[in-house]
């Protein structure tokens, strides 16, 4: 099922803020930067972007998401969405880069996933902007996740800002799957199974169920597949357990609700 991610508050993205395949250099400052959740919280923290009036480099609105281990990418659309809420009539919406990237800090580009350029999307007005961008086919490895670059032109030689809170949704086509096995409908039988048996703690579920340190699960038909950590925290998130106090915490039917 493809997935829709919501940009947040955070700024903690596993990889530093850089053009990847946006192709230019980067400015010293005036970027700004959120994290991408799977229903996430929509940010509330207007984030300032300030470009300085030359046309090279752009400053850019950097967004990556937590993705799953096993993570493919099918060809198809991606809605991007931007909402403004302080505008600025010299400002425009300029690119969208899509990229695929590996490692964490300074990370590095390994291809161009989809892009649009000299979009001239007027920002003199607030509201949420979109922009559809088709996106080629691709599989995630291991330590490997994909970045959302938005990049601005000004068309004045002097500073102009624009302001984007980021709380709105952006539409992609990445399915999250392990072997044909989509980790949140596991979770969910998992977890059903496990409920309808025995009343455990989620504690106690996670290592009934083979939950590891290693990031593994093992299945009841006996496979192991990797544990998308960012679904599993966002779950343990919504249940209020976080986990160094998991086992104090029974199992509530709102964590079979959202690993559906």
């Amino acid at each position: 099922m493809p997935r829709i991610y919501t940009q947040t508050d955070g700024t903690s993205n596993v990889c530093d803020v850089n053009q990847y395949c946006a192709g230019f250099s980067l400015p010293g400052s005036g970027s700004g930067e959120s994290v991408l959740e799977e229903g996430g919280t929509p940010g509330v923290n207007e984030i300032t972007i300030t470009h300085d009036g030359r046309a090279d480099p752009s400053p850019l609105l950097f967004m990556q998401p937590d993705v799953e281990p096993g993570a493919d990418i099918a060809a198809g659309d991606w809605i991007t969405r931007m909402n403004v809420t302080t505008s600025q009539m010299f400002v425009d919406w300029d690119e969208i880069h899509i990229c695929e990237v590996s490692g964490s800090g300074a990370c590095s580009n390994i291809s161009t996933i989809g892009s649009d350029t000299g979009l001239a999307i007027d920002l003199g007005n607030s509201g949420v902007k979109s922009q559809t961008t088709s996106g080629s086919a691709t599989a995630l490895a291991a330590g490997e996740s994909f970045v959302c670059i938005f990049t601005f032109a000004n068309s004045q030689v002097m500073s102009n800002s624009v302001g984007i809170t980021p709380d709105a949704d952006i539409d992609t086509p990445v399915n999250v799957a392990v072997d044909g096995v989509d980790f949140r409908q596991v979770m969910s039988t998992v977890g059903a199974s496990v409920l309808a048996a025995m009343n455990l703690g989620i504690g106690r579920l996670l290592e009934a169920y083979g939950f590891r340190s290693t990031g593994e699960i093992f299945l009841p038909d006996g496979r192991i597949m990797p544990v998308p950590g960012g679904l599993l925290r966002r779950h343990l998130k919504a249940m209020n357990c976080l986990p160094c106090g998991c086992q104090q915490h029974p199992i509530r039917r709102k964590f079979i609700s959202v690993a559906a």
